[in-house]
């Protein structure tokens, strides 16, 4: 989308847990760049009669794009001499775009299974409790799903009660995110685990058995994962 109305925007980096979904785009550009367009009309030929005397061509292309006939020159191109102008468009700012873009990447990402839970209809994976959404120092300004976008974000249901959490910055989302209990990169999440499994068997003088399927399964099923030692019953 962003490539669709030329704006850079570097490398997107993505993150999850099994309830946020994160991207960050650190480069993108705070506007488009103007764009500059030739406008062609009637041909040279067609545009003035015999006296060089403007034609109603030439008059109603003028009148369409609110110039007048004087306003216009005339182009080269392959295939003659032409009437036209230079169009100029201001470019859009990246707020502008995000605003109207946004909801339409979110009602994109398609699941096996989805769900309906409020009165627009929307369908989904999970109903959307709230929805953060900053460009710089900026609330980017959308709804959908009947939430309205801003800068407020929410710790670890359990451990941290739910605390609402405002956000000013990627780096104060990071942050304060890690002092609400949620680890959303899972690179940290696995870590953990692996750091926190190798000295539980450590502890008890056990060898670790390698799980690679069931550790890419519980990275992605918790937002602050600590490793928890069990028995069985030895009959």
């Amino acid at each position: 989308r962003l490539q669709e109305h030329s704006l850079g925007y570097g490398a997107i980096q993505c993150y999850a847990t099994p309830r946020r979904l994160v991207l960050v785009a650190p480069a993108l550009e705070e506007r488009q760049a103007d764009r500059t367009e030739l406008v062609t009309g009637p041909p040279q030929s067609a545009a003035f009669d015999a006296a060089n005397s403007p034609t109603p061509a030439a008059r109603g292309f003028a009148a369409k794009h609110g110039l007048t006939v004087d306003e216009l020159r005339c182009f080269q191109s392959e295939r003659g001499s032409y009437l036209g102008f230079e169009k100029r468009t201001p470019g859009k700012t990246a707020l502008e775009v995000l605003s109207l873009e946004l909801p339409q990447v979110v009602r994109s990402v398609s699941f096996p299974k989805s769900m309906r839970w409020e009165s627009s209809r929307f369908l989904f994976v999970r109903p959307i409790r709230w929805i953060l959404c900053r460009l710089g120092d900026q609330v980017v300004p959308f709804s959908l799903a009947g939430v309205n976008a801003g800068s407020v974000t929410y710790g670890h249901r359990v451990l941290s009660k739910n605390a609402e959490v405002e956000v000013n910055s990627f780096e104060s989302y990071r942050d304060n995110l890690r002092k609400y209990k949620v680890q959303f990169d899972a690179k940290d999440r696995l870590a953990t685990i692996e750091s926190e499994l190798a000295a539980e068997a450590s502890k008890l003088g056990a060898r670790l058995i390698p799980d690679p399927r069931l550790l890419s399964l519980v990275v992605n099923l918790n937002e602050y994962p600590s490793v928890v030692c069990g028995s069985f019953n030895s009959d």
